[in-house]
C-alpha cells in the first residue's frame, strides 16, 4: 500500500555541508573557536591578535632602529617598550589590529595553511604606498576620534621659544627644537600632522613606509604567509 503524502508536508533536503575556505582553518588556531558567530570567518584574525604585543613591540622595535640609524636618537620616542608611553603603545597595537583589514582591502589576505594562491615575499611599491597612505588615515582618524586637532609646528615653536633665552634657543639642534615643539602641542591635543598623506613631512612619510615593508617580515614571525586574492 502506497503512503499518500500530505499536500502542506515539506520534503526535506539534506543539510548541505559548508565548503572550507583555504582560510578555514589556521594555524595555532583550534576549530572550534567560539569567538566569532562562524568560526569559518577570518579565523586567521585570532592568531594574529593572539600575536598583538609582540607584533606592536617588534613594529616599536622597527621604529627604534631606523630612529637611531637616521641620527634622531634624542627623539622622545625613542626609549624601550618598558618605558614607551601607553598611548604611543596603543599606537603600535592598532596598526598591528588593522594589518588584516588593510591588506584585504588591497586585494590580499593571509593564512597559516597551504592555499591555491602562491605566498608574496614583498610588495610591489604602489602597493607599500596605499598601505602607507592607509596606516596614515587610521592613525587621522583614531586621534580624531580621541579629541585631537590640528596646530601648525610654528605654535609649537612659538610656545617652546617662549621658555628659553634667545641664546639656550639658539644652541638647540633643530630636531631638539621640534621636539619641544610638538610636546607643547600635545599639551592640548594638538598635532602638526592631522594632514593629508600628500601634505606630510617626508621624515613622517618614511615611518609610515617602512611599516608598510615590514608586514610581510612581521606576519612570517608568527608562521603566517601573504597571498593575493586578486
Amino acid at each position: 500500500m502506497k503512503r499518500i503524502k500530505s499536500k502542506n508536508q515539506k520534503k526535506t533536503k539534506p543539510a548541505r555541508r559548508s565548503a572550507r575556505s583555504p582560510r578555514a582553518s589556521c594555524a595555532g588556531l583550534p576549530e572550534n573557536m567560539a569567538i566569532y558567530n562562524d568560526p569559518s570567518r577570518f579565523p586567521c584574525e585570532a592568531v594574529l591578535n593572539s600575536f598583538l604585543e609582540p607584533l606592536a613591540k617588534t613594529l616599536h622595535a622597527k621604529y627604534l632602529e631606523d630612529m637611531m640609524a637616521a641620527g634622531n636618537k634624542d627623539h622622545p620616542s625613542v626609549v624601550s617598550w618598558e618605558v614607551l608611553p601607553e598611548e604611543l603603545k596603543e599606537s603600535n597595537r592598532r596598526v598591528a589590529r588593522k594589518i588584516g583589514e588593510n591588506l584585504r582591502l588591497l586585494g590580499y589576505d593571509y593564512s597559516g595553511k597551504n592555499t591555491p594562491f602562491p605566498a608574496v615575499e614583498q610588495f610591489d611599491e604602489a602597493t607599500i604606498l596605499k598601505l602607507a597612505q592607509k596606516q596614515h588615515e587610521d592613525w587621522m582618524e583614531e586621534k580624531q576620534k580621541n579629541g585631537w586637532t590640528y596646530a601648525p609646528l610654528s605654535r609649537g615653536l612659538k610656545a617652546a621659544r617662549a621658555k628659553h633665552t634667545p641664546v639656550a634657543w639658539a644652541k638647540l639642534t633643530a630636531q631638539k627644537q621640534e621636539d619641544l615643539a610638538i610636546a607643547e602641542l600635545r599639551k592640548n591635543k594638538h598635532t602638526h600632522l592631522l594632514v593629508a598623506w600628500s601634505d606630510l613631512p617626508e621624515k613622517e612619510l618614511k615611518k609610515d613606509i617602512a611599516i608598510a615593508e615590514n608586514i610581510i617580515p612581521l606576519l612570517k614571525n608568527i608562521e603566517l604567509k601573504v597571498y593575493r586574492t586578486i
